[in-house]
């Protein structure tokens, strides 16, 4: 946490604006952002995205660190929004204003601790997102909730300077779905052979003869010719084909679970000092003499 710190919070009825104000807090430089909700899983599900924390972040100067949801929460140390503010620094009538809203409203409340001489900046910010500030009195606006500063140590007074904001490129990730392809099923048909072996049947003429008994008279003259016509039958195979089911196929997809690497360049600014001497300034008086 950082010595004089002031917190600042507005509530956003509209959860796209609370999560603009907490990206626009964040281009400023302002790192100690939470956000507390009345349903503490909206509340975890917007911290989460945004990597921001779940409540509200209060200087270790007001006594210890509170972080406070609406819903049940096992890590706050007070025990309602009201008590958390207040002791934050928060007037009784702005407690009162932010509980009042968390309670009748379904909205979120963005907290930033930020540096006293940032604080209206911070402020401002939120106000420009859409963020109701709550009621503020002259008092307030002059001193802001800050934690009790502490003792400075003796040292020579500092000149009044200027601040530069080093910004840098933050990479987010997502994941959207797209077609990468599809599957084209069909039917094709193979042909092939088949044998089968049937067993077959079929007569056959089979002539014996006999000797007679001597003596036996002929039926008819001799040269009388007799024609005897026998038939004979044949097992004959034929064939037909019958279309039948073989096999039945299940289509259906599932999901793969897989890891992807994205790298990418982000910029950040980073502070240079370049000291420039004027020559003739610079030297010490008497050296030349000296030489």
């Amino acid at each position: 946490m950082m010595n004089n710190a002031k917190l600042a919070a507005a509530f956003f009825s509209d959860t796209g604006d609370a999560k603009k104000s907490i990206e626009a807090l964040r281009q400023g430089g302002f790192a100690q952002i939470g956000v507390a909700a009345r349903d503490q899983k909206r509340a975890g599900k917007i911290a989460e995205h945004e990597q921001v924390r779940e409540g509200v972040p209060v200087s270790p100067d007001a006594g210890s660190e509170l972080r406070e949801s609406m819903g049940e929460s096992d890590y706050s140390d007070s025990g309602d929004l009201h008590g958390t503010l207040t002791t934050a620094g928060f007037s009784d009538d702005q407690a009162a204003h932010f509980e009042k809203c968390m309670a009748e409203k379904d909205g979120v409340l963005v907290s930033v601790q930020a540096p006293s001489d940032r604080w209206t900046e911070a402020r401002r910010v939120l106000e420009a997102a859409g963020g109701d500030l709550g009621p503020v009195s002259e008092a307030a606006m002059a001193s802001g909730p800050a934690s009790t500063p502490r003792p400075m140590p003796a040292t020579a007074p500092m000149s009044e300077g200027q601040r530069i904001q080093l910004r840098g490129e933050l990479l987010r990730v997502h994941t959207d779905r797209v077609q990468r392809g599809e599957a084209r099923i069909y039917k094709e048909t193979v042909t092939e052979p088949q044998t089968v072996e049937v067993p077959v049947t079929r007569e056959e003429l089979v002539v014996e003869h006999h000797p007679a008994a001597a003596g036996t008279p002929a039926a008819g003259p001799v040269g009388d010719n007799q024609e005897i016509r026998v038939p004979l039958s044949e097992d004959r195979v034929t064939s037909e084909k019958t279309p039948v089911v073989t096999d039945e196929v299940d289509i259906r997809t599932r999901m793969k679970e897989g890891v992807e690497r994205v790298a990418e360049e982000v910029k950040r600014e980073k502070l240079k000092v370049e000291e420039k001497m004027d020559e003739a300034k610079s030297r010490i008086p008497g050296r030349d003499r000296a030489a």
